[in-house]
């Protein structure tokens, strides 16, 4: 089996804080679609391996739309992530935030999945993220788009 270009070296958890809340009614719990999320992608690179990432997920902010939700939740995820120095991309940053932030992600719901498994309520998922969505693209990687779509403009159509 080959290894993909971006690799997860290690990741941990400085910051997991699970309270339930007391005024929760059971049968009361929304729906995920109706779960909001704030999180936070966070990204620094190495000065001594231009491949080599730390990067950041903050969650919290997490609400609902007319419910209450069972638990508070707010998490701090950390993760170290290594680069294929043959990969050609356009945007590696965005490509390691994008990617990254996905993996921190999926270990965030399944902590956050066990940890409410042993709470009051029932346990609690949260809802899941694009995010695509959530981080843009590079400023020079939108002004290339940019410039590619004036340069098609500016060509006559070859029907």
């Amino acid at each position: 089996m080959s290894q993909t270009p971006l690799q997860l070296d290690s990741y941990f958890f400085p910051k997991v804080h699970v309270e339930a809340n007391p005024d929760f009614l059971p049968g009361d719990a929304p729906k995920e679609q109706d779960v909001q999320i704030d999180v936070n992608v966070g990204l620094l690179g190495s000065k001594d391996e231009p491949r080599r990432f730390q990067l950041t997920l903050d969650i919290g902010g997490v609400s609902a739309k007319d419910k209450p939700l069972p638990y508070k939740i707010e998490i701090t995820a950390v993760a170290f992530i290594s680069v294929d120095h043959e990969l050609n991309h356009p945007d590696i940053e965005r490509l390691v935030q994008v990617n990254g932030a996905s993996m921190l992600y999926s270990s965030a719901r399944e902590l956050v999945l066990m940890v409410t498994g042993r709470g009051p309520w029932n346990a609690f998922q949260l809802p899941t993220i694009n995010f695509h969505g959530v981080i843009p693209p590079s400023a020079e990687v939108k002004e290339a788009t940019k410039k590619a779509g004036r340069e098609r403009a500016s060509k006559p159509s070859e029907r």
